[in-house]
């Protein structure tokens, strides 16, 4: 599993693993990490207490591996600027000092890359990469080319990677760029546009919230593009859509026919692009008719749980809708702005409507997510 970070704006982009390994995009080498605690060396990548998590919905990535009597905290999230910025931060979240290595890999070939520390920077393949907080403690080669740090308890270290080509930071020292916190509030604020959901389940609500994000920061292709203009990010859309060939763009006018939850499931390991997709599909549908189509197919476990669709374009409006329930039976609030013929087959099949807003109450449910005859 990686995640793909940077900013709005800038097509500079860094991966991470699962891990928290970072990789720029069309760099020949990795950043990597470890911990040198007080009982030995702790490589991330053979360590089974490592988890990860996001900061918020947002592309801020937190990797916490345990450490004696607590946990080393690595964060790596984009920073806007001229110099399309990739922070490194590594904290002690622990109550006793470790040493912490900034680690460079080649991606391909037997041979690390050559480095060297001049000044604030470390240069690799003799350009100025990453702007150091302060001259390191001392560099070890026995786990790959590392800048070793001390790192007193409950104190934070940070790099800044730079992606482009301006070298011009906002500040000579990393530690005054932003934080992850304040990173994640404003991709929050970017995430309250376009097409929004509440959906009934927290972890797949995450997984929603999550791939939004990462929709804006994927490569441009037909599916991206046409999953930005399915969930409403009409910018990036006005934006992407010269980048795309001719057939790029025929593909990215079609949509996928019927999509079941089953498909919503697996398209997830293909992508934020085709997990987005395949979920608009379900919760709004154009018809052929020129009408909508709202919850397609119900997933038996959501039954009894309210669910929320907030302004999702479409060629005649926008589309929004709440799930409420009376006991089996679910109760459907719409506003569809210049739709024709309304219908929710997931919830009752028999059912619809030409009246652009309204609200109904409809066929009971059973446990099992079938309509009560």
């Amino acid at each position: 599993m990686t995640t793909r970070v940077g900013t709005l704006g800038s097509s500079c982009r860094a991966i991470v693993d699962a891990r928290g390994r970072v990789t720029p995009e069309g760099a020949r080498y990795d950043l990597d990490w470890w911990i040198g605690g007080e009982d030995r060396r702790h490589l991330p990548a053979e360590e089974a207490s490592v988890r990860q998590r996001r900061v918020g919905t947002a592309p801020v990535v937190e990797t916490a591996m345990r450490v004696p009597s607590g946990d080393a905290i690595q964060r790596v999230y984009g920073v806007g600027g001229p110099a399309d910025v990739v922070v490194v931060e590594i904290e002690n979240a622990s109550p006793v000092p470790f040493a912490a290595g900034l680690v460079v890999r080649r991606r391909t070939g037997r041979r690390d890359p050559p480095t060297r520390v001049v000044g604030s920077w470390l240069h690799v393949d003799g350009r100025p990469v990453v702007r150091l907080p302060r001259p390191p403690l001392r560099r070890e080669r026995e786990h790959g080319d590392a800048l070793v740090y001390p790192v007193a308890h409950r104190t934070r270290l940070r790099f800044a990677l730079v992606l482009g080509r301006d070298r011009d930071l906002a500040s000579d020292d990393p530690g005054s760029l932003p934080g992850p916190d304040e990173v994640a509030r404003g991709w929050e604020a970017q995430l309250g546009r376009g097409m929004r959901v509440e959906l009934p389940d927290p972890a797949f609500q995450q997984a929603v919230d999550g791939a939004r994000g990462d929709l804006l920061l994927a490569p441009v292709d037909a599916a991206t593009v046409a999953a930005l203009e399915d969930w409403g990010f009409d910018a990036e859309v006005r934006a992407a859509w010269p980048r795309l060939s001719f057939l790029a763009r025929r593909r990215a006018t079609r949509r996928p026919g019927d999509v079941g939850w089953g498909a919503v499931s697996a398209s997830r390991v293909h992508g934020a692009a085709q997990f987005l997709l395949a979920l608009r599909q379900v919760l709004v549908r154009e018809s052929d008719d020129g009408g909508v189509e709202l919850v397609t197919e119900l997933p038996p476990e959501w039954v009894g749980q309210g669910i929320e669709v907030h302004d999702a374009p479409t060629r005649r409006g926008l589309v929004s809708y709440a799930v409420r329930w009376h006991g089996p039976r679910p109760a459907l609030l719409w506003e569809c702005e210049g739709a024709g013929r309304i219908r929710a087959p997931g919830l009752d099949p028999a059912w619809s409507t030409d009246d652009p807003r309204g609200e109904a109450l409809l066929t009971p449910h059973t446990r099992t997510g079938s309509v009560q005859a």
